[in-house]
């Protein structure tokens, strides 16, 4: 199959630049934001990462270790909370 078939992934040209940001967190919830917004999902390859899932939210709370290691597909539901409120409630749990 070359580049040029009609079902090749999109490319997101319906997604605006982002506003100017200042960190990483911001960026990432720009994007999953627009991603959510336009029913799109995000596609990646990893090699052979693992992460810690906490299993409820509480800082003392038990974890699910999670490896990947190839593709992997995200989509976004309808409820978001940017990453950065998330990542604000562990530091101040701690």
């Amino acid at each position: 199959m070359d580049s040029s078939s009609a079902d090749a992934s999109p490319q997101f040209e319906e997604i605006d630049p982002p506003p100017a940001v200042d960190n990483w967190l911001d960026l990432i919830d720009y994007l999953t934001g627009e991603l959510a917004d336009n029913e799109e999902s995000l596609e990646c390859e990893l090699d052979d990462v693992t992460l810690d899932v906490p299993m409820r939210m509480s800082p003392d709370a038990e974890t699910a270790r999670w490896k990947f290691d190839g593709d992997v597909t995200v989509s976004l539901g309808e409820v978001r909370v940017p990453l950065r409120e998330w990542r604000e409630y562990w530091q101040n749990a701690e």
